[in-house]
Formats: structure tokens, C-alpha cells, sequence
């Protein structure tokens, strides 16, 4: 089977796959358009009854002749139904029906003929005539709304066409077979097909409608999504959505939150090689949040976590320090969240935990949790801080300094070449020493591509990917980046996925990157 023939394959199963997980509304709509369509036509549409009858033609003019019928006889006789038919439907039989119809409105017992006054052209749609199995015999069929106006038109239609006939066309006659009876049922509008019309109806249109979704939906919503669209990349975590509290204030015993709203001015650093000289770059004001997850957190979030900690030391399994860096696609995905919980989380087991904050463009790390140092990643990759004294940019986040984050520090003008360095790799080597796991919260990778140089000295990348937002086009986009340049991409972590009936806490911005295009504005 060819790749094109596999891709089509896989598609007609995922849209099998969508409309059996839409069976319940597909069934629901159905039964609707089916209910609907009954009610229309049992009560709105009303019913037209057909009176109908048969006719005979013969070759002569004198019905009694009993005389041998040839070949020829019948042959001529098929053709003329055709003619006898345009005679029927002239304005001269017609209107001899007309005339007749008016002599007997207003009379009791025709009321079923009404007040309107009848014309050619109203008849004539009320009849039709065609030959009864290409033979030459034919049918005439008068439909009305009422039953006893079908059967009346019926007969006037006999009663005038065969002189009509001796009189246009000098030949040959017509014997009536059946004359009409009065209907007892309505022709038209079938109830029982009107309903199975309308239940087919709701049904292709629903399929209709979700499978054109289906194709147009490039987000991605489950885990499931993620493995169907990328089978060789594993999903280590699925982290549920978490409401933001309504009152920070007062910490209840569903969540307690760490939450620190600022305005942050960011700084344009001009560097030289003596100091920094420090210039307002511009204001913005932003609520910034990271949403720390402790004892009081459900207990299916923090779950969630040691879900992804176990994952991550399945996969890097090697001895040693483990360096994963930890990244999305695009802005407010939960990454810097998720890095920070996550470093929480692999410290509780025993291991001692580095956070480095290596979004050195958009930190969201050390305004968000208040964190002052004098120095950061920065100013060690910039030699204004000796490697050997890099623990004056390290904060110790617990009591027993399993938990430490080195934040990003001043925002430089080269975040990409810093990371790129020989120094980012000598600083990694000597903090491999110090710590157990390191964890890098990177930047998003298809906004600026500052972290791929790091992929020669790290274990790899854990990509995190929003629920309801990540488009699977960028996620794809950012797979393919860290594969070009042969990195290993450890796996996705789902974030804030929707989870009926638990209850949530937490969620709230994850910082902004707007900042990012003026860059280089020296």
C-alpha cells in the first residue's frame, strides 16, 4: 500500500472514528427532522386525492363494429393514444369541463366544488393522462383536494372527450374500461415516506456538518488527538483544566494559590564590557501568574504530575543528571506552569531539582513568583557572572534546597547566541554535578528558535500543547523543527484539558510575548 494510500486509510478511520463518537447527536437530530417531518405532513400539508380512470382506443369510428382486429388495428391504435391525449388536455374539453363544473357550483350537495370560479389552465393542471404499458389502452387522472371534486372532474372529462375525439381527429373512438370511483385514500402527502425522508435528511445533513468540521478543526482538543495525528511521539501527561479562584484572598481547602500581579517594566540593556546601562524599553502593564500545586491541590492535578515525572524517568533512564527542557509551540500554553510544577513535583520524590528560567526574551518565572537577584542566566552567559559563582542567580524554593530556579535575569540583545555558546554547555556541565534533574523552560519554538542550540546537551524536549488551542499544523511545525536539527523530542504534555464533574482550581495567564518582534532594536 502506497503512503498516499495509507493517509487516505488513516483519514476515512479518524472520520469514522468522529462520527461514531457523534452517534448520540447524530441519533438526536435525526429524530427530530423524522418528528418534524411527520408533524408537517400529517397537519400542515394538506391531502390531494387521485381519481382515476382507464380508456380503450380503438382504429374505428363505430365501437360496435366486431369486426377482426388486425395487427395494423392495434398498432394504429397505440399511436393515436398519444393524439387522444392532446385532445383531452385541448381548451375545447376543457372547457366544456369548465362549463359544466359553474352550472353545478352553489347547487347543495356539490359544495365539495367550491365558489372559486375554475379555468382551462387550473383543470389542466389538475390532470394527467399517459398510455397504460405502451399499450393501447391509456389512463386519466384527475388529483384535487377533495375526493368527490377528483371523481366529478373525472367523469365530465368522459362525458366530453369521446365526441371531441370523432370531431378532431375523423377517426376511431375510445371505450372507457374503468370509469373513476370516489378515492377513500389520499394520494398525496405520504406520511410514513415524508418521515423516513425527513429522518434521512437530519442524518446525512448531521454527518454532512460533522465531518466538514471534522476536516476544518486543525485544533486539538484530547490525548487522542495528539496520537492519532502524531503516532511516534509518546503523550507522557494530561493535565486538567484549572479554574482560576475566585478569591485570592482567603485559601480554601480546595486550592490555595501563589499568585503575584505586578507591573512589569521591561529594560533595554545596552552591554559593554563594564556594566549594564539600564533604559526603559517600554511599560506594560499584565497580571502574570504561575499556579503552584501543593498539598491542598485535587488530587487528580497533582496525579497528573507524578504521572509525568514517572514518564519522564521511564524514558531518560540513563545514569546521571537529566537535562529536559521543556517547551511549546506559541505563547500561553501552560509551559513555564507546567515547568515549574513538574520541577516541584520530581523534587518530592527525592531528586534535587534545578528550574532554569531560559526565556531570556518573555520571562514569566521571576516576575510571577517575586523573585529578585542581582544576577541570572544572563549575566553568566555574558561573563558578568563566574560560572563558579552561578548560585548567586539560584533561589532556593524549599526548606531543604531540593527546589532551586535560576531565573533568567536582564533581557540581553542576543538571547540566541548565549544559549548557543560554549559557555551555556560548560555552565549545564558543572550544574550536572550539583543537581539530580535539570529542567530548562524554554521558549516557544515557533515564535523564536533560541533553544534549539540547545538539543547537542540535553536529554531532549517536552513539547506542551494547550487543550482547545494548540493548532496541530504549529505542533507538527514544531516537531519537524527539533527533528531537522536531530534533537529528540521526549513527548507531549496535553494542558488544560477540560474534565467534567471534577472540580478546578488555578489556570490564569501565562505571560505575553508580544515583545518579541522588536527585538534587534538596539
Amino acid at each position: 500500500m502506497s503512503s498516499k494510500e495509507s493517509e487516505d486509510v488513516i483519514d476515512l478511520m479518524k472520520l469514522c472514528k468522529v462520527l461514531l463518537s457523534k452517534l448520540w447527536l447524530i441519533s438526536i437530530v435525526t429524530v427530530l427532522f423524522a418528528v418534524v417531518s411527520f408533524g408537517v405532513t400529517k397537519y400542515m400539508i394538506k391531502p390531494e386525492y387521485q381519481a382515476t380512470s382507464k380508456l380503450y382506443v380503438f382504429n374505428k369510428s363505430d365501437v360496435n363494429d366486431t369486426g377482426a382486429v388486425s395487427s395494423s388495428d392495434i398498432s394504429t391504435s397505440k399511436i393515436l393514444v398519444s393524439t387522444y391525449i392532446v385532445v383531452l388536455q385541448s381548451n375545447s374539453v376543457l372547457g366544456q369541463v369548465v362549463d359544466t363544473i359553474s352550472q353545478y357550483q352553489g347547487i347543495e350537495g356539490f359544495e365539495f366544488l367550491g365558489t372559486e370560479p375554475y379555468t382551462t389552465d387550473r383543470i389542466r393542471k389538475m390532470v394527467s393522462a399517459g398510455a397504460i404499458n405502451n399499450t393501447e389502452s391509456f389512463s386519466v387522472t384527475v388529483t384535487a383536494q377533495d375526493p368527490y371534486e377528483a371523481k366529478f372532474i373525472n367523469d365530465a372529462i368522459l362525458y366530453f372527450l369521446p365526441d371531441e375525439i370523432i370531431r378532431v381527429v375523423k377517426a376511431g373512438a375510445v371505450e372507457i374500461i374503468d370509469k373513476a370511483e370516489i378515492p377513500t385514500h389520499p394520494s398525496s402527502p405520504s406520511i410514513l415516506k415524508n418521515t423516513a425522508m425527513g429522518g434521512i435528511l437530519g442524518f446525512v445533513l448531521t454527518c454532512g456538518i460533522i465531518v466538514v468540521m471534522a476536516l476544518l478543526d486543525t485544533v486539538i482538543h484530547t490525548e487522542e488527538d495528539i496520537k492519532d495525528e502524531f503516532p511516534d511521539v509518546a503523550v507522557i501527561g494530561v493535565i486538567p483544566e484549572l479554574k482560576a479562584a475566585q478569591d485570592t484572598k482567603e485559601k480554601t481547602a480546595e486550592a490555595r494559590l501563589v499568585v503575584k500581579e505586578n507591573t512589569r517594566e521591561k529594560k533595554k540593556i545596552q552591554w559593554d564590557d563594564d556594566d549594564y546601562e539600564d533604559e526603559e524599553r517600554e511599560t506594560r502593564e499584565e497580571s502574570e501568574r504561575i499556579r503552584i500545586i501543593d498539598d491542598n491541590t485535587p488530587f487528580g492535578v497533582r496525579e497528573a504530575y507524578r504521572l509525568i515525572r514517572a514518564n519522564l524517568q521511564f524514558i531518560c533512564n540513563h545514569e546521571g543528571s537529566k537535562v529536559i527542557c521543556i517547551t511549546s509551540s506559541v505563547a500561553h500554553e501552560g509551559k513555564s506552569t507546567i515547568s515549574y510544577n513538574l520541577s516541584s513535583v520530581i523534587a518530592e520524590g527525592g531528586s534535587k531539582v534545578l528550574m532554569i528560567d531560559a526565556d531570556m526574551r518573555a520571562s514569566n518565572i521571576q516576575e510571577s513568583l517575586g523573585l529578585r537577584t542581582r544576577y541570572g542566566l544572563s549575566d553568566i552567559l555574558a561573563g558578568k557572572l563566574s560560572l563558579e559563582n552561578y548560585s548567586e542567580a539560584v533561589k532556593e524554593m524549599d526548606d531543604k534546597g531540593m527546589l532551586n530556579v535560576m531565573v533568567c535575569g536582564k533581557y540581553p540583545p542576543n538571547p540566541s547566541e548565549l544559549l548557543a555558546s560554549t559557555r551555556m554547555k560548560e555552565l549545564l556541565d558543572r550544574l550536572k554535578k550539583e543537581y539530580d534533574v535539570i529542567i530548562i523552560d524554554g521558549t516557544p519554538l515557533c515564535m523564536v528558535s533560541d533553544i534549539l542550540s540547545l538539543s547537542p546537551i540535553i536529554d531532549g524536549y517536552v513539547l506542551v500543547a494547550r487543550a482547545e488551542m494548540t493548532n496541530k499544523k504549529v505542533l507538527a511545525n514544531s516537531i519537524s523543527m527539533i527533528k531537522n536539527i536531530k534533537g529528540k523530542v521526549l513527548g507531549v504534555i496535553l494542558a488544560r484539558k477540560k474534565v467534567k464533574g471534577s472540580k478546578k482550581y488555578g489556570y490564569g495567564g501565562y505571560g505575553s510575548y508580544g515583545s518579541y518582534g522588536s527585538y534587534g532594536k538596539n
